[in-house]
């Protein structure tokens, strides 16, 4: 197994310690100098590395993407299941708890600021895509524009059910979510000869 190029992990190292001044401190702290500082490196080495801030900003959204894709199966090399990737979705321990809460930093910036907003924006569309794109390939009988539709569903009671979780809701909401996923995925599947 090859060793990870030093570029690789410089820029690991980088996400990493903006990852960690965003928990401790917010995104308005984890600045291009501030990184610098704790990494002991200059602004060129982050540059040619990273990029800008707003290079960084879109790394650490897709490092959330990255996670959600690899903890929902998307990416593993087993056959599209659409039971167990429903069961995995709406189990009540699905989330990665500090990516979450470095989620919830962007969020809070967005509303302030429009470059901020484009990242959270994408970061959306990229998990709304990684749904549809697993529906898609799971249920090939399904008219194409109908399991679109599905996995846009699905994503979209994933969000409100794992929002009410994260607000104190009981984890059995989560579970009431699980099944309507599965009701929702029947029906339509019986409508559409899918």
């Amino acid at each position: 197994m090859a060793r990870p190029s030093l570029q690789d992990q410089r820029r690991t190292e980088i996400l990493d310690c903006c990852e960690k001044i965003v928990l401790e401190e917010g995104l308005a702290a984890a600045n291009i100098t501030r990184l610098g500082r704790e990494l002991g490196i200059d602004r060129t080495t982050i540059h040619h590395h990273v990029g800008s801030l707003s290079d960084i900003h879109a790394a650490l959204i897709q490092r959330i993407v990255d996670s959600f894709r690899n903890e929902a199966g998307v990416e593993d090399d087993s056959p599209p299941d659409i039971d167990r990737y429903i069961d995995t979705l709406f189990r009540a321990n699905f989330a990665v708890r500090h990516l979450d809460q470095v989620m919830d930093e962007f969020e809070a910036k967005a509303y302030q600021q429009s470059a901020i907003r484009e990242h959270v924006n994408r970061f959306y569309e990229m998990l709304e895509g990684a749904s549809v794109d697993y529906v898609v390939a799971a249920l090939p009988d399904l008219p194409r524009p109908v399991a679109r539709q599905l996995g846009q569903t699905l994503y979209a009671l994933l969000e409100g059910a794992y929002l009410l979780q994260n607000w104190g809701r009981p984890k059995s909401r989560m579970n009431t979510a699980r099944d309507a996923a599965r009701l929702l995925v029947k029906a339509t599947c019986e409508a559409h000869g899918g």
